[in-house]
């Protein structure tokens, strides 16, 4: 994804005759997984991503956006920010182009391949024996399971890149019961064999009782 990141900003930067050109790329896939009454009623694929351009002519700036961009959408995009930039009031104050910073430091892993390879039948299989137990104990169990990655990506025409893409496990367990009781657990992070779904059921559990 980094390497489509990179040739996707240099294209883009390849179509601004402007003085200075950045873009930002942010974005990502989220899978979503509902259930309610002790199943599953929904499976969602959610995936979009954001093109920011900003083009700088003398000591005129203009941005431009869209989450459509590709083929000739991408010039245009481009056109848009550059046309932009004609009809703004020039600022003497304007800072420029930031350069390439030295090596990235300190950079936290946040990102498991696993949780993109994580599918609804795997979810399906995790959440199952739970939605029993809820079921034999008299309470429904509703709440989401959601899997996802996120991206940034920046580049400018002075030669700077760079790019950061992260992971996301979370879930939201709600137990409720018949006269009105209700638990709530819920846990996210990166990593998705950091999930503990048999603790979060038995906190949710707990706060019933």
């Amino acid at each position: 994804q980094e390497d489509w990141a990179r040739r996707l900003l240099n294209e883009a930067i390849s179509f601004s005759p402007a003085d200075g050109t950045e873009i930002i790329l942010t974005g990502g896939k989220m899978f979503l997984t509902r259930f309610a009454d002790n199943r599953i009623h929904q499976n969602v694929l959610k995936k979009d991503y954001e093109l920011m351009v900003k083009t700088v002519l003398g000591n005129k700036a203009g941005v431009a956006s869209r989450n459509v961009f590709d083929g000739i959408e991408l010039k245009r995009l481009v056109d848009d920010a550059l046309e932009i930039t004609r009809h703004q009031k020039e600022d003497p104050e304007l800072p420029p182009l930031m350069a390439m910073p030295g090596p990235e430091k300190n950079i936290l892993k946040s990102y498991d391949p696993r949780v993109m390879k994580v599918t609804p039948d795997d979810k399906s299989t995790v959440l199952e024996g739970y939605f029993r137990r809820s079921g034999a104990k008299n309470l429904n169990m509703s709440g989401s399971f959601v899997t996802s990655d996120s991206m940034l990506a920046y580049a400018n025409s002075a030669g700077t890149f760079r790019y950061h893409s992260w992971t996301n496990s979370n879930i939201i367990l709600l137990l409720t019961a018949s006269d009105g009781r209700i638990g709530w657990a819920e846990q996210h992070g990166p990593f998705f064999d950091d999930l503990d779904v048999e603790a979060r059921f038995d906190e949710a559990l707990g706060k019933v009782r």
